[in-house]
């Protein structure tokens, strides 16, 4: 059995992460002693109070276990413990993103309605060229296709001429990308339905129809969110057959 020397000094949570993941492969198996702190330390490249943290960190979250002679083994439930905690990281990432989309749904459908409102020509412009290209990206460029809806987006808040708007949604930029890519990234079903609304919310604003856009947007978002509780609940399904 090989460890991944790690490059930086104290950085016990690159090691937990490791031996996690071996426990996740059945690199390591329940029962299965775990080399002294000494060796772990040379295997990693790390100092031993390092190795040390590390240790006592994985007792905690009952991973390993260690006896009287202070060696360390992996532990019964090891297994289940860390997929367990990988079900609370997974909600933790979740929750920001569920979070941002309950923002979204208060701010973007008003933006939309003022663009409409606005209908200024070279925001139609701009929010057709983006259209397209979220429309061309091919199937695997999934980064392209989240640049544009993103720049989709941030054109229909600045179509709104409220600068405190825009302001305030540069303010939040990386985490409003961040939850759109997460959703798209973890669904293959999201992106064509985006597609749809995209183009239905333009036409709703080069039209100058207020109210539809107002609707159209919301519809939108409400859809992401109900796409966001879906890989949610499918990771919480696949959590609990393997445990």
């Amino acid at each position: 059995m090989k460890f991944s020397r790690i490059n930086r000094l104290s950085v016990p949570e690159e090691i937990i992460a490791d031996i996690k993941q071996k426990i996740i492969d059945g690199e390591l198996r329940p029962g299965d002693k775990l080399p002294s702190e000494n060796k772990l330390a040379t295997m990693f490249g790390v100092g031993r109070g390092t190795i040390r943290e590390a240790i006592k960190v994985m007792i905690f979250l009952g991973i390993i276990t260690r006896n009287n002679n202070r060696a360390t083994y992996v532990s019964n439930t090891a297994v289940e413990k860390v997929l367990m905690r990988n079900v609370l990281e997974s909600f933790s990432e979740h929750r920001d993103t569920l979070e941002m989309i309950e923002v979204r749904k208060i701010i973007e459908p008003e933006a939309a309605a003022l663009a409409a409102e606005r209908k200024e020509d070279h925001l139609i412009e701009k929010l057709e060229y983006e259209y397209q290209k979220m429309l061309n990206t091919k199937d695997d460029d999934v980064e392209a296709f989240i640049r544009h809806d993103n720049l989709f987006h941030e054109c229909i808040f600045s179509g709104t001429g409220n600068r405190m708007i825009v302001d305030l949604m540069k303010s939040i930029h990386n985490a409003m990308q961040n939850s759109q890519a997460s959703v798209i990234q973890s669904s293959s079903q999201i992106k064509p339905r985006s597609l749809k609304f995209h183009e239905a919310v333009l036409e709703a604003i080069k039209s100058g129809s207020r109210e539809k856009a107002k609707e159209l947007m919301l519809d939108h978002i409400l859809d992401v969110e109900k796409e966001m509780f879906e890989i949610y609940k499918h990771e919480k399904e696949y959590i609990g057959q393997e445990l």
